[in-house]
């Protein structure tokens, strides 16, 4: 009888020491869900399992994985199909949990975003022009360094590429707008809070700067937009001692000369929007001389040299992004007049003098992000946001 009991018992512990163990399914994956064709270098990941040696993860159909197969977090390169990111835990037995999955979406459709490829350095206050089928961001600061470099994106291969420094020093809050397949960079402020007045141009050609003229007062952010083969600057803080001006200047670049036009009709101020549609400038928001925000909206003709009054815009706004394309222009992000970072995007429409409200900016509310337009899309990103971030995320937007 003993030998029996002793023969159960063996078999039971046998049995027990031969019974799969399956892990626990993962917790929900954390990471993006939209993205845009081609984009690159998104973070999927997941809270440890335990007991568990390997991670198999799987994307969707042409998506890659860039780095951290068998591990909790991977890098994924996008292809042109949405579709689903599963992991499943594997135990050293090589036995696997059930699927954990997270759909994701392919955007950029008419007055939708998308995410595209980060930024490569997180920053605020930087600069961006156009040029062709390419779009360049360059200066700005974070709470480390201020920047001089350039960076170059193809919306084609969704990827960035480190171009030529600027000749002239580190800086943020400078314009910057393109002509005749060039760049132009300008004005700002430096480590040492100095007004900068240097002018460069940027030929992509041959990756190379060239000093200009430079303008006759240097200012921290200004406005700066280009019509018909001549380029336009002004407002912004020219000193800490004297403020703000509402002064206005034209950039010839066949002579190299500036000129100066008739003064911003609206207050004199500092981070203002502007943009060009056809034969008209357009310069509105920011904050006055007497630290009071502002939502006028003003038109420059350029061909008689004058300041127009359009619908002012519907909230009180500093340091917004602004962009045009293909006869509209759009105003989004920035700080409201109650201290909020903001995250609305609006349309306005020069035949109708009108304003629209259209999809929301996806990233994080922020101010002092940038951005350039390339036919029917807008590439917008970067800023400092209502977390406290220097940010490098970036979105595409479709018209």
């Amino acid at each position: 009888m003993k030998n029996l009991k002793l023969l159960f018992l063996l078999c039971a512990i046998i049995s027990f020491s031969c019974k799969r163990v399956i892990p626990p399914t993962p917790a929900p994956i954390t990471g993006p869900t939209n993205f845009c064709m081609g984009a690159k270098g998104f973070q999927y990941s997941i809270a440890a399992v335990n007991d568990v040696s390997y991670y198999m993860w799987s994307v969707p159909d042409d998506a890659t994985i860039a780095s951290g197969q068998g591990t909790t977090s991977i890098t994924v390169n996008f292809g042109k199909h949405a579709g689903t990111i599963c992991v499943r835990a594997n135990n050293s037995k090589e036995e696997s949990s059930d699927a954990s999955c997270l759909a994701v979406t392919l955007g950029c459709v008419s007055n939708e975003w998308c995410r595209q490829t980060n930024f490569p350095v997180g920053r605020a206050a930087a600069v961006s022009f156009s040029t062709g089928n390419k779009g360049y961001i360059s200066t700005g600061h974070n709470t480390v360094n201020i920047f001089k470099d350039l960076w170059e994106f193809d919306p084609e291969t969704s990827s960035w590429t480190q171009k030529a420094d600027i000749g002239g020093v580190a800086r943020a809050g400078a314009v910057g707008f393109s002509i005749s397949n060039k760049g132009y960079l300008g004005t700002g402020e430096d480590a040492a809070s100095n007004r900068l007045n240097d002018f460069w141009e940027y030929d992509p050609v041959s990756n190379q700067w060239n000093l200009k003229a430079p303008l006759p007062i240097g200012r921290y952010r200004a406005v700066g937009f280009a019509i018909n083969g001549k380029g336009y600057i002004g407002t912004g803080s020219i000193s800490s001692t004297v403020g703000y001006s509402n002064d206005f200047w034209q950039y010839n670049p066949v002579t190299n000369v500036w000129l100066s036009m008739a003064n911003f009709s609206g207050s004199s101020r500092q981070g203002a929007v502007g943009f060009s549609i056809s034969n008209s400038g357009y310069i509105g928001t920011g904050i006055d001389s007497t630290l009071n925000y502002t939502n006028d909206f003003w038109e420059y003709n350029s061909i008689t040299n004058s300041w127009s009054p359009i619908a002012t815009f519907g909230g009180y706004r500093f340091s917004s992004f602004g962009f045009s394309m293909n006869g509209k222009a759009y105003i989004g992000a920035g700080q409201d007049d109650n201290g909020n970072y903001r995250k609305d995007i609006w349309e306005y429409t020069p035949f109708s003098n009108s304003w629209l409200h259209k999809s929301d900016f996806p990233g994080t509310s922020r101010v002092d992000a940038t951005g350039f337009s390339i036919g029917d899309n807008a590439f917008i990103g970067t800023g400092y946001d209502n977390t406290g971030n220097n940010t490098s995320d970036f979105y595409e937007y479709k018209q």
